[in-house]
């Protein structure tokens, strides 16, 4: 008796696709996705365009042929090249292995889809898995590694209703429900040429041909729907009032200001006028000035730099900033004089002709001094000085810095390193990340106890940065986007604040020194943003805006969105669907 197993039935061979076709398709479809982002077209990005790339790229990308992964790898590159045109304004020379390296992730997506259809996996899931992979790994470790920069979830701002369910399935769901969607889209396309070849049977009728595609290509996006209409953030009651101070300063102007004073001279100006409005208006003076990114011309130490000082740890042996360890302490004196003095109407000289009204705290952006490693290094740090003299400053740093601009992952230990670059960034980049989370606690003027969670530029792009900071009552991010002018890169910071505003279930508020300066809701919808004459960037201001904080119970607990806390778990479901499900198929037909 014969006790063989059935054979799975047959999957039809894929017909190669000719490398000039695939060319042009994956051109097309990569070039489609690029322009669905935020700020080309619409300053929200255009998800159903991105569903059309996805369609276009899937349908090409199952089919086998010569030079499939070189071809899908170049365009890919050129793809994100498009995306992230906006680093030509600080260095182009490195949009070139910018764009190869987050090409090569994307363009791994290809074998893995050209597996999983041979192994019969139904079209609209495999799409979905392979792309969706890809975009975990890339987002998996930051530069020079990965790069978690724009992915199709982080679209979903155009459409309220789908943003919603982030709160369920994170930025990576979303990307999963549009590639999805892009499959189905992409089966319906290759169901109609097998038709058209006369390659299916006569006797089922198509909708049994579609049923399972279907099924399983809309899924995805409905859940994400539901996801939104059956979650919603948590219950907010009034918080701390901010005054977001943007005094649009070019980075030109700013890296060679003429002097320290002149800089800080225009922050003072444009705080004053946003204090003068606030008064004129009637309103009450706000519980925190907060100024951007390295917007106060100030270095300053923090307590593992005292320590280090005094236990003679020297500066790095390639920096010689023109005085010795120890003249770090004298800037506190220029501290005293600016923050507490100035800012703040503390001492002789002032006698409480400050320029901060009386319980109004102080945030800027700043460089601080630091030890690590028996070195002293630099932060880009921002620090908060509270209104009651009696407590102290409290400091946090940016956790993921920009190769090149601020990090060169070590290599600033080698001279050759060191020559080749500080001609071209005009300094050697060798800021060190923070150690840990930037949390830092607020008081209001009527007492009232707040902590905000502190992420500087960069870090906007990482829903880490938001997420491992814990259970704060909102995010502020101070950052620098002067370097781009109008981009679309001022769009792209935007879709990453709306996301890790759902995701988190907590408010955030952006201030910049010319970019776009605002307040983002906890369900990712914009509650405030700074207009001068009808412009948004490149303008110069004041913000006041009220945040919304959650409220709290009795045990002082608030509740966060489930993929606040499923998170790792998401990170590693999408990143690993491909993989198991061509290992399930390979059993299944085994």
């Amino acid at each position: 008796m014969n006790t063989a197993a059935e054979p799975a039935a047959a999957v039809p061979a894929e017909r190669p696709l000719r490398p000039g076709l695939r060319l042009l398709a994956m051109l097309v479809a990569f070039g489609l996705v690029a322009l669905a982002g935020p700020g080309f077209l619409e300053p929200d990005g255009t998800p159903a365009l991105a569903v059309l790339g996805l369609a276009l790229w899937a349908a090409s990308a199952a089919r086998p042929g010569r030079l499939a992964f070189p071809i899908e790898w170049f365009a890919a590159s050129l793809g994100f090249a498009v995306q992230l045109e906006w680093i030509r304004h600080v260095a182009p020379p490195s949009l070139v292995p910018t764009g190869i390296g987050m090409g090569l992730y994307a363009a791994l997506a290809g074998p893995l889809l050209r597996q999983l259809v041979r192994r019969g996996v139904v079209f609209p899931l495999a799409a979905a898995a392979a792309w969706t992979s890809a975009e975990a790994l890339r987002a998996w470790y930051p530069p020079p590694i990965g790069h978690g920069w724009i992915q199709l979830g982080h679209l979903a701002g155009a459409w309220p209703e789908f943003l919603g369910g982030a709160r369920l399935l994170g930025v990576l769901g979303l990307s999963f429900a549009l590639a999805s969607l892009g499959g189905l889209a992409a089966a319906m396309a290759r169901l109609n040429e097998r038709r058209r070849r006369g390659e299916l049977d006569d006797g089922p009728p198509i909708w049994r041909h579609m049923a399972a595609p279907t099924l399983v290509g809309i899924a995805p996006l409905l859940l994400a729907f539901a996801g939104g209409a059956l979650t919603s953030p948590p219950a907010a009651e009034a918080g701390p009032r901010l005054l977001l101070v943007q005094a649009n300063v070019p980075q030109s102007r700013k890296m060679a200001p003429g002097t320290a004073r002149e800089l800080l001279d225009t922050q003072l100006r444009s705080t004053e006028r946003g204090l003068a409005r606030l008064a004129e208006r009637g309103d009450a003076p706000p519980d925190l000035v907060a100024w951007a990114e390295t917007m106060l011309p100030l270095d300053t130490v923090d307590d593992a730099a005292r320590r280090g000082i005094a236990e003679g740890v020297p500066f790095a042996p390639w920096s010689r900033p023109g005085l010795e360890p120890a003249d770090l302490l004298d800037t506190d004196r220029v501290e005293a004089a600016i923050v507490h003095g100035e800012l703040f109407g503390r001492g002789a000289r002032y006698r409480g002709e400050g320029l901060l009204p009386a319980g109004t705290s102080f945030f800027a952006g700043l460089e601080v001094w630091t030890e690590r490693d028996g070195e002293l290094r630099r932060l880009n740090a921002v620090a908060l000085w509270p209104a009651d003299e009696a407590a102290d400053r409290s400091v946090a740093a940016k956790r993921f810095l920009v190769p090149g601009a601020e990090a060169l992952m070590g290599l600033e230990r080698y001279a050759w390193v060191r020559r080749w670059i500080a001609p071209v960034a005009g300094y050697v980049p060798d800021f060190v990340p923070a150690a840990e989370p930037g949390r830092l606690p607020l008081v209001g003027a009527d007492g009232s106890k707040w902590t905000l969670g502190a992420s500087v530029c960069f870090d906007n792009a990482f829903v880490a940065s938001f997420l491992d900071v814990g259970d704060v009552d909102f995010h502020l991010v101070a950052s620098n986007e002067a370097w781009y002018l109008t981009a679309w890169e001022l769009d792209q910071m935007i879709a990453f604040s709306r996301l890790a505003a759902v995701i988190t279930g907590r408010a955030v508020a952006r201030v910049t020194n010319s970019g776009i300066t605002c307040l983002i809701g906890s369900d990712g919808r914009e509650v405030a943003r700074l207009w001068v004459e009808g412009r948004d960037r490149l303008v110069e201001g004041a913000l006041a805006v009220e945040v919304p904080v959650p409220v709290r119970g009795p045990d002082g607990a608030a509740p966060r969105p489930l993929a606040a806390a499923l998170a790792p778990a998401l990170r590693w479901f999408f990143l690993l669907l491909a993989p198991a499900l061509l290992l399930w198929r390979r059993s299944a037909r085994r």
